[in-house]
Order: structure tokens, then sequence, then C-alpha cells
């Protein structure tokens, strides 16, 4: 393996030693200035092909070291590294590495500076040196792509990857599948994967679509479809059109969209929001010393808390026993709190909010609008982690505002979520999971 600064063979000896499956030891070697990725991406391609045996010992790893290493090579415009990697992609016999493979080229694209930023773009017209006999194999997983995600004998993590696949194709080509998708009777991780696919298109169109289904919408692909129309201050001021009209119930809007339309600099949407949710009271002490008169009457129930904990959406950035997911703060030392103590953590969150809990706001040139915790920096892109665990890596140059206020992610004014008792129940509740 030719490699003049040693760089490379040091990096596969890394990735060899257990480095595969430790996410950051794959970014420290991406965070070189100009690293050789598709260098090392195709010898352990190479290597893994000859022997049959996975590196690692993780399928789930190789997969992973697999797309953001490809994801690399495409967003630098790594024209000679894109076909390295598209040589390993074959038409006839589709791989287990195809498809991550071609999902890490896809998400490149997109942050690359190339004439041609998506899959479909670089099918329709090739890049100069890279021409469609080469792209064949590209072209057979992205056509295999929708049989995969609609096979139910097909494991999860090849369905969800195929839907990142078809989202590929463009919007004509995803909506039929994410209509199919949306049956009941599919698993809820399809169903929310398949409506997320749909973040990155017309968010007009993707609000008709989902208009146009509410009634029959089972709850995940309906709280999928609020994230996504709330999201876009256009289609967030038609879904509270829809709540004021009595069309939608205006009790499904999340807490902290509700908190972010009341604070909007759009005086149509924060005076719409204020009618429709009220307007959470600045005298956080009144409302926590009148929580506390019944935290002191009322023992709470457990079990009850559990739902509440769910219901106001607490889940979405917190992890207790096994619910939720982890973006804010860890949960992990509440039992030890007094529950005087976890009251004003839950009702007044910006009394005292360390850096790196801050919220930050991207609004991106194409509209879309994502509220979350910065997760990583670089050069060339920002990726944000947003409620419910998902995050996004937005190329810089496709930043149009980027901004924080310095108040937490954690939204002021749950009191309109939660009433008193049931605050007492999600503190039992947090009490009594906290240290699991």
């Amino acid at each position: 393996m030719a490699d003049s600064t040693g760089f490379a063979a040091t990096a596969v000896a890394a990735l060899d030693n257990g480095g595969i499956g430790d996410p950051w030891m794959r970014k420290a070697i991406l965070s070189r200035a100009d690293p050789p990725s598709a260098e090392i991406l195709c010898f352990l391609l190479d290597r893994a092909e000859e022997s049959g045996a996975v590196p690692g010992g993780s399928l789930g790893s190789w997969n992973d070291f697999l797309r953001e290493f490809s994801a690399e090579v495409a967003a630098r415009g790594d024209l000679e590294g894109l076909v390295r990697i598209v040589a390993h992609i074959e038409a006839e016999t589709e791989r287990p590495s195809d498809v991550p493979l071609v999902e890490g080229l896809g998400a490149g694209l997109q942050r690359s500076q190339l004439p041609t930023r998506s899959l479909s773009a670089l099918l329709a017209k090739p890049l100069e040196g890279l021409g469609m006999g080469q792209l064949e194999g590209v072209a057979s997983v992205l056509e295999n792509a929708e049989a995969t995600a609609r096979d139910r004998e097909r494991s999860l993590a090849e369905r969800v990857g195929a839907l990142n696949l078809v989202r590929q194709r463009g919007m004509e080509a995803a909506l039929p599948v994410v209509e199919a998708l949306l049956d009941p009777t599919e698993s809820p991780e399809i169903q929310a994967a398949a409506c997320q696919i749909l973040a990155r298109f017309d968010r007009q169109k993707v609000a008709d679509f989902f208009f146009e289904r509410w009634d029959t919408l089972a709850p995940t692909p309906r709280r999928e479809a609020l994230t996504l129309i709330a999201g876009n201050p256009n289609t967030g001021l038609r879904l509270m059109q829809k709540m004021k009209a009595g069309e939608i119930n205006p009790s499904l809007m999340p807490p902290m969209q509700r908190w972010s339309y009341s604070r909007s600099s759009n005086e149509e949407l924060k005076s719409l929001a204020i009618e429709l949710f009220g307007q959470a009271s600045a005298d956080r002490a009144e409302v926590i010393q009148r929580y506390q008169s019944t935290l002191k009457k009322h023992e709470g129930d457990p079990e009850n808390g559990k739902a509440v904990f769910v219901k106001a959406a607490c889940a979405t950035c917190h992890q207790v026993g096994g619910i939720g997911v982890e973006v804010g703060p860890s949960l992990a030392d509440v039992r030890a709190k007094p529950g005087e103590a976890l009251l004003s953590d839950i009702l007044d969150p910006n009394r005292a909010v360390e850096e790196r809990w801050a919220a930050y706001a991207i609004e991106t040139r194409e509209g879309r609008q994502l509220a979350g915790l910065v997760a990583a920096e670089t050069d060339a892109a920002i990726e944000i982690r947003l409620p419910g665990g998902v995050s996004e890596t937005i190329p810089r140059d496709q930043v149009a505002r980027f901004e924080t206020s310095g108040l937490s992610l954690m939204p002021v004014g749950l009191e309109g979520a939660i009433s008193e008792e049931e605050m007492a129940d999600l503190i039992a509740f947090l009490k009594a999971r906290g240290d699991h």
C-alpha cells in the first residue's frame, strides 16, 4: 500500500486495533487535513473481499466506517477517490458493502462543491472522468433500494439503509414508497424512517402529502409529520392555521415547538402561537411555588409519571430507565436530587445553563430551520444534534443563519403541557428510575 507519509498505513493499523468500532478514532483520522480516505477505504475493502471477513468483527461498525469514509471522499470532491470506490460496487451481484458505500457517497455529495450534489444528478450527468459505465453498480444499488425498503423479510438496518437510497432518487420516487410504508402494520421504526427521508424535499409539498392523509396517520408518522411541518416557518404557519380552524388538535404541537414559535421574529407566527398555546409566565418563581404546594400534598405515581415523561416530550432529549434518547444532560443523578430542585430544573431551565447545553438555531438557504445542540464543527460543516436523537450535518455554505440565545434547549413553559399532579407523578418516576 503506497503512502509516502505513512499516515494511511498508521491509520489502517489503528483501525485494525479496535479503531473501526470507535467513532472517535474514525473522526480523528478524517479530521486530518486532506486525509487519504479513499486509500484507507479501498485497502480495507480489498482485504475484506479477499478474506470474506468483516474487519473489526462488527458488521454495524464496518458499515459505519464505509459510510463515513466514502462520504468524506465525495464531500471533498476527490474524483480519483470516487473512481476507486465505485469500482468496488458491482452491478450484477449486490454485496453487503454496496449499500453503505452508496449511502456514504450520496451523503458526501450533498456537502461537496461538485457540480452534481446528489446520486440521481450524478447518474443523469456523470462527472468528467467518471463515466456511466463506471457507475452501473451505483445505479443498480439505487434501483434495488425500493424493493429492499418494502421487503419485510429484510432486517431493520437493511430497510432503513435502503430508504436513505430511495431518497437519493428524488421526491417522485420516494413518495409512493413512503405512502406504502405508512401502513399501520409496519413497525414504528420503519414508519419513522420513511417519513424522515422527506426532510430534504420541498417542504410545502411534503406538508400537502401529510395534510391529505392526516386523519389516517398512525401515532409515529403523525409525530414525524409534525416535526417536518413545524420545522419550517411557512408550513408551520399552515399547521397552526389548521389548528385554529379546528382541523388539527393544537395539543399535538410539541412543547418545544410551542416555545420556539412564541419567541419567533415572525410576528404572524408569534401571535398565532400565543393565541393557540398561551404564553409562558415570565415569573418562574410564582409558577414553581404553585407547583411546589401540590408536590408537598401529592406523593406521585411513578407509573403515571412514565406516561407524562413520554407525553411531554421529555423522552426526545433525555433517557431514563431505557426510555428516550440522550441529547441533553444525563439524568443519572436525579434520584439524589430533592424533588424541589428537580421542579426548578424542569420549570426554570434557563436558571443555570452550561454552554454545551445551550440551544443553537440554524436556518439553511433552503429555508429549513433546525434547533438543537452543536455536536461538532469543522471548517466545512456543522453537526447539530436534534431532539429525538437525530444528528444532521449542515455544510457551512448552506447556512443562512447560525446563532444562539444562550438559553437551554429545554423549553420554558412546560406547565402548559404538565399539570400540577402530573408533575408530581413525573418527579416520582424520575426519582424511582434515575439510578437505572
